[in-house]
């Protein structure tokens, strides 16, 4: 996930696997920071580490709570993401757009995709397996 006008980024795998609304994911978000950020928000921090991350919260909440604006974006190479639509056709949603693309080289690597297509090419059936 990135959400570039807050300066959040979350990497993939960091909350383990969830089934939650935008808004239930933005909530999780908060609490992980929360909890995560001990130091950065505790009786320890700083005056000023404490008002950048109160400042940020607030931010996210505004965003959770519809006070502005604001574009979610998730990269998900595996294709494991779904955020359900408002209106009852995903194409017919304004607020909802997306885009496919093919993954790099580089992901194709990293998630093992080339090691699938290689063992696919050994004879091994792999049928059910999409590999693009």
């Amino acid at each position: 996930m990135y959400r570039s006008q807050h300066g959040c980024c979350w990497c993939a795998g960091s909350m383990g696997g969830l089934v939650t609304t935008v808004e239930g994911l933005l909530e999780q978000i908060i609490t992980a920071l929360r909890q995560t950020q001990t130091f950065q928000l505790g009786d320890s921090a700083s005056a000023l580490d404490r008002s950048t991350w109160g400042a940020f919260f607030q931010k996210l909440e505004d965003c959770m709570a519809l006070k502005q604006s604001w574009t979610l974006k998730i990269t998900d190479p595996l294709s494991n993401s779904f955020i359900a639509p408002c209106t009852e056709n995903p194409e017919t949603d304004p607020r909802l757009t997306s885009e496919e693309y093919q993954r790099s080289a580089e992901e194709d690597e990293e998630y093992g995709i080339d090691h699938l297509k290689k063992y696919a090419g050994e004879g091994l059936n792999m049928d059910s397996i999409d590999l693009n």
